[in-house]
């Protein structure tokens, strides 16, 4: 499959395509771009990120009461908008730099995961959680 490198972004049009009609979901008319970054950007933001990700993880661990799924998703979604990409990059970029910028950077936030899973106040909140249905029940069970 050819790939078209547009200002800086990776486009995969046929996987978006596919993944759409698998989905039976309408072809959006331009796919999400998934960033490229080169060694320099990784060890700019890497830090920047990590600390965004526990400050968010911090204010979950202040709050009380329902909400806990919602929060852990959105925190989910956010590192993973980063360090996806990073993680492609880690083991496909063409330069050592990069990769090595990027291993760095998806060990930095494994170290996290651990923090994240590992506290006390989090699991607290998501163990007191009563689901509203099948799906909330079904996310409780996946974070204890």
């Amino acid at each position: 499959m050819r790939m078209a490198v547009k200002r800086g972004v990776l486009h995969q049009p046929v996987a978006a395509a596919l993944g759409a009609a698998l989905l039976g979901a309408a072809v959006a008319a331009e796919p999400t771009p998934v960033p490229i970054l080169e060694a320099a950007a990784i060890e700019a933001r890497c830090p920047q990120e990590l600390e965004r990700a526990r400050r968010l993880k911090s204010a979950m661990e202040r709050r009380n009461g329902g909400g806990i799924l919602t929060e852990w998703n959105r925190l989910s979604a956010s590192v993973q908008d980063f360090v996806y990409p990073v993680y492609l990059l880690a083991n496909v970029a063409i330069d050592e730099a990069t990769r090595d910028a990027g291993r760095k950077c998806v060990e930095a936030f494994t170290a996290f995961d651990t923090e994240l899973f590992q506290s006390e106040r989090l699991h607290a909140r998501v163990r007191a959680l009563k689901p509203r249905d099948a799906i909330d029940a079904q996310y409780r069970r996946d974070l204890l």
